[in-house]
């Protein structure tokens, strides 16, 4: 039998109560003294970044998980390749590197100094090293990176003639698709999104490549009948897709595009009921008005131009939409209040642009000013509103590439010729 410590005990049978409270007390107090350092083991952090090998060097890689012996935390690296990680415990750590795609990578014998963000590697990247068809997807995606599209076609060619059971090869048939946009061969690049939906149809990428074979369809190649079946086929097969609405959007433009601006309406007002949260609503509100001036529909026009400004005043359809009002108010021959809202759009609009153009809307309406004013037969003012043109808005132009300054000269010619000719000499 083990003896007991015969001093110890009788120190503490002889301490009593009161003694051991105060015992207890002392033992907490220097806990709390020391910042619990007595209980707590002492961490530091780590932080680093890692790269991909690449033909010239390397490159960072996003979403690596990066994991440390000694803590329970893991980190993924960013955009630019770096990750930090704190709370693990001091000594000597293993790190480890996991990416799919990419040989695993452990780094032993890392030393972890309490209190400090310790560095991998002195600052300089962790490199990973992909497996094989990695290696070509990324040899591929450099080059499309760089606009060399035919060269990223054929080794994306390779990896699915070499890999067919590759987890990269869904995606490389995508970008293969998408290398046939970047060289305008868009017939094939329709092909090849067919391809994808037919030989990976639970692909994260099929709903984008059922978007945009009816994207080539009505933007490139300007066949809406096409492009409707394709965008229908989306709305039934991938409801919840990130193209919902903008392929709501296509299809009314579709019916746009063929004349039928009683459908395209009614297409344009589903991206407003069944999209609210989208960034195309401002969109969709201009061309339902834009199809109801085109139906000849002028004073239902006004009222959907209006509501885009009202629901949407600080759209850049706000500007292309004042003009149209004034527009539509020069079309019913009410020329005074066309000349208002002409105005009204260069005076809260004098930057705005045509939708996906570069021009000013501003001359054409101070343009149009100026005719307004000819139809009235107020001929002075009218020289005003032309010369108006040609002193701000010079080099300006028309939809079709007339110039707009030219134009106002010449009629500014024809009404001096006209009504105030020259006395002669």
């Amino acid at each position: 039998m083990k003896r007991k410590n015969i001093k110890e005990s009788f120190y503490i049978r002889n301490l009593g109560l009161a003694g051991l409270l105060i015992l207890f007390l002392l033992v907490i107090m220097t806990v709390i003294l020391n910042g619990c350092s007595a209980l707590a083991p002492r961490t530091g952090a780590l932080q680093g970044i890692v790269h991909r090998e690449t033909a010239s060097g390397s490159s960072p890689i996003e979403n690596a998980l990066i994991s440390v012996s000694g803590s329970n935390n893991t980190a993924q690296t960013a955009e630019d390749g770096h990750f930090f990680i704190n709370e693990i415990s001091a000594g000597k750590r293993t790190l480890t590197v996991v990416k799919e795609g990419y040989v695993t990578l452990q780094l032993v014998n890392i030393y972890i100094e309490p209190e400090i963000v310790n560095e991998v590697n002195f600052g300089e990247p962790i490199i990973l090293k992909a497996k094989e068809d990695q290696s070509l997807f990324d040899t591929a995606w450099d080059a499309y990176q760089a606009e060399d599209y035919q060269f990223a076609l054929t080794i994306w060619q390779e990896l699915l003639s070499v890999f067919p059971e590759s987890l990269l090869a869904d995606d490389a048939q995508y970008y293969i698709a998408w290398c046939h946009i970047s060289l305008e061969d868009f017939v094939k690049a329709v092909t090849e999104f067919e391809n994808l939906l037919i030989s990976y149809p639970a692909s994260e990428y099929a709903d984008d490549a059922q978007y945009y074979i009816g994207w080539c369809h009505e933007k490139k190649l300007g066949l809406p009948i096409p492009a409707i079946l394709a965008y229908y086929t989306l709305l039934f097969d991938y409801p919840d897709s990130q193209w919902a609405d903008d392929t709501q959007l296509g299809i009314g433009n579709c019916y746009y595009a063929t004349d039928d601006y009683g459908n395209a309406i009614t297409e344009y007002q589903k991206v407003i009921d069944n999209y609210p949260w989208s960034a195309l609503l401002p969109l969709a509100r201009y061309s339902i008005a834009q199809s109801y001036r085109m139906a000849n529909y002028r004073t239902t026009a006004i009222e959907k131009y209006q509501e885009l400004i009202l629901f949407h005043p600080e759209s850049d359809f706000c500007g292309p939409a004042q003009y149209y009002i004034g527009y539509c108010y020069y079309e019913k021959n009410e020329y005074l209040i066309a000349i208002a809202e002409f105005q009204k759009g260069i005076d809260d609009y004098p930057n705005s642009t045509w939708p996906d153009e570069s021009r000013l809307v501003a001359p054409s309406a101070q343009f149009y000013i100026g005719w307004c004013y000819e139809q009235l037969e107020n001929w002075e003012e009218a020289l005003v509103a032309y010369q108006l043109v040609i002193d701000n808005y010079q080099g300006s132009t028309f939809s079709n590439g007339s110039s707009i300054t030219a134009y106002s000269q010449e009629r500014i010619d024809w009404i001096n010729d006209t009504y105030f000719p020259e006395l002669p000499g």
